[in-house]
């Protein structure tokens, strides 16, 4: 969902539109916010969204590998992953809990 879909969005909430935050305003902080994930996460190696998710990273170790055109044996080298954790919130919501 693009930025400007997710303004149009939350801007529909009535809380916000009392309290006359404008769509620039979101969009500023949701530009913010979307920088401050990623350092968060390189930082910390995780990033907590209380009551909705959590985003951790994980290593995951290299394997062998063939290249099913050639045949030829290709190394994948170790990187690393980031993974989702719902909360107990939103699985709560999902499952109509």
């Amino acid at each position: 969902m693009s930025i400007k879909k997710i303004v149009d969005e939350v801007w529909k909430d009535e809380v916000l539109r009392e309290n006359k935050i404008t769509k620039r305003e979101i969009k500023l902080i949701l530009e913010a916010f979307k920088r401050y994930i990623p350092e968060k996460i390189v930082e910390n190696g995780e990033f907590k969204f209380l009551g909705l998710f959590t985003l951790k990273v994980k290593s995951v170790r290299g394997w062998n590998s063939v290249n099913f055109k050639t045949g030829e044996k290709v190394k994948i080298n170790d990187f690393k992953r980031i993974y989702i954790s719902p909360s107990k919130k939103l699985k709560n919501k999902l499952n109509n809990k």
